[in-house]
């Protein structure tokens, strides 16, 4: 492709690149650029939501987003940085949605509260397809620092979000005063992605026992009736 970076040899195959590439040296993100690296995260997104995490090579996501296997050590310092970025726009395209209904200003916090728990589950459940990348991002942060970090921020503003609407709840007598808003806006992340993984391992077996909403529901009530 005329124009484009040329072939790294380091980055010509699948096999770990010996020594990553620094980001100093990687190419500045100009407007430029965006088309390639929206193409390229794209591409991965894509394997990631269809294929899973193993699909993802750097001759696939090459082959897929129409570029030269240059372009990835180019624009984004080495696969892995590019497979960190997808990632996180797999979890801000499932999570960000949710965040921005729980927070309307004119939305009632006893309504709020009950609709972010729901569209959680919902969202996960509608989006199947996608739930593998998202629970793998997740661990993948467990182990990379730089993937952790974003992981991190999306979710404080998640639970942050939920928290300031339990506290809500607390405040108006809604729930008890025993309440912890914070630990408690864990606890429904922590059902949600235990929801979510649930379903995900009944979709790869054919079967489709669990039924999101119904567990956004009951925990609902649990939540309002723990006095």
């Amino acid at each position: 492709m005329a124009g484009e970076p040329g072939v790294d040899k380091q980055a010509s195959g699948d096999e770990p690149i010996a020594r990553k590439a620094d980001k100093s040296q990687r190419r500045s993100a100009g407007d430029g650029d965006a088309p390639v690296r929206k193409r390229l995260i794209a591409a991965t997104v894509h394997l990631l939501r269809t294929a899973g995490a193993g699909a993802v090579t750097s001759r696939a996501v090459a082959d897929k987003a129409g570029e030269n296997l240059g372009s990835i050590t180019y624009y984004f310092g080495s696969k892995d940085e590019l497979v960190n970025e997808a990632m996180i726009a797999v979890a801000e395209d499932l999570i960000r949605p949710v965040i921005t209904e729980m927070t309307k200003p004119d939305v009632e916090p006893t309504t709020a509260l009950m609709v972010g728990v729901q569209m959680l589950h919902k969202v996960l459940a509608d989006n199947r397809q996608q739930i593998p990348a998202y629970l793998h991002s997740l661990a993948a942060g467990s182990t990379d620092p730089a993937l952790a970090e974003s992981m991190v921020q999306l979710h404080q503003s998640l639970t942050g979000a939920l928290a300031t609407l339990i506290e809500a709840y607390r405040a108006d007598g809604v729930a008890p005063e025993w309440v912890d808003p914070v630990a408690m806006a864990q606890v429904v992340t922590a059902v949600v992605h235990g929801v979510a993984l649930s379903v995900a391992i009944e979709e790869a077996a054919g079967h489709s026992e669990t039924d999101p909403t119904k567990v956004a529901a009951q925990f609902g009530q649990l939540l309002l009736g723990a006095h």
